[in-house]
């Protein structure tokens, strides 16, 4: 008797039977990476008004600028797609994922940060087929211009015209996500053992 319930209880056993194809595997993963993602901006938002309120200041207009930080671990997620495409497409080591990754990642912060993808009317261009541009002309909108630095000043008043609306950042994000997790979980599936 004993011996059966060990049996049964085997979880990796338990699994391995259970029929679940590559491609729902790889979808899988992919929801639970968005899920750390957006866990990841309200935690980093939830530390932010803790350190507001240990210092005594009021935390006025918190929870608006909270969505706003939900919604970039949407954007971040969205961002990260492509990548793991590739990393997934081109199974070759950890070393080369590696490179990969790092590869993305400077494309994307130049992307980001680079006034001419910044400053581009709404459509598919380079600032919008990677992520990070899109977010950035959606968060700008946000944020509290009311004493800003010079610097950032300066910033908005280029970029204020091509500000985004919800809507249209988070169309650009969903049929991105829904492309590359199609994408990838297809790559995924044909990917030898």
């Amino acid at each position: 008797m004993l011996r059966l319930i060990t049996q049964d209880n085997d979880t990796l056993k338990n699994l391995l039977c259970v029929p679940v194809s590559r491609a729902s595997l790889a979808i899988a993963k992919l929801l639970v990476l968005l899920i750390f993602s957006v866990l990841f901006m309200a935690v980093g938002g939830l530390l932010s008004l803790a350190i507001l309120l240990l210092q005594g200041w009021e935390p006025v207009g918190f929870l608006p600028l909270f969505f706003v930080g939900l919604g970039e671990g949407v954007m971040m997620w969205a961002g990260a797609l492509p990548c793991v495409l590739f990393v997934v497409f081109l199974n070759r080591s950890y070393i080369i994922s590696v490179i990969i990754t790092f590869f993305y990642t400077v494309i994307n912060y130049i992307l980001s940060t680079n006034d001419l993808f910044l400053t581009q009317p709404f459509g598919l261009n380079p600032g919008t087929l990677i992520p990070g541009p899109l977010s950035f002309r959606w968060i700008f909108q946000f944020y509290d211009n009311s004493s800003p630095s010079p610097e950032m000043a300066a910033l908005l008043e280029r970029i204020s015209p091509y500000f985004v609306s919800g809507v249209q950042a988070f169309g650009v994000v969903l049929a991105e996500a829904v492309l590359f997790t199609a994408l990838t979980a297809w790559a995924y599936s044909r990917k030898k053992d």
